[in-house]
């Protein structure tokens, strides 16, 4: 009779974990990275400022939230990546968004 060394196993499923743990942190990091590259924190700050006071045309309002759905959008290609192994699928930034973000 063999004996089974549990100590391997519990160390195997130990390091799967903590692989899974890295790339989910690591397409968190990758998914902000991309959205801060486009549209920073304070950019969007100004933005809701702009909204609330009535600066924004309609046009601009409208691009605003596309960029708030790709947020999410992108932020849920993350989230898919990491709990499915899959590569992420990353969306677009909507069209207008840079010009947009350029004037705040």
């Amino acid at each position: 009779m063999t004996n089974i060394d549990f100590a391997k196993a519990q160390k195997a499923e130990g390091r799967t974990a903590r692989k899974q743990k890295d790339r989910r942190l690591a397409l968190k990091a990758e998914a902000r990275r991309r959205i801060a590259a486009i549209f920073d924190d304070r950019t969007q700050m100004n933005l809701v400022g702009a909204a609330i006071a009535g600066d924004l045309s309609r046009a601009e309002i409208a691009v605003f939230r596309a960029s708030r759905r790709w947020i999410a959008e992108t932020l849920s290609a993350h989230r898919a990546a990491a709990s499915s192994g899959a590569d992420p699928k990353w969306p677009d930034a909507p069209t207008g968004l840079a010009e947009l973000v350029a004037r705040f």
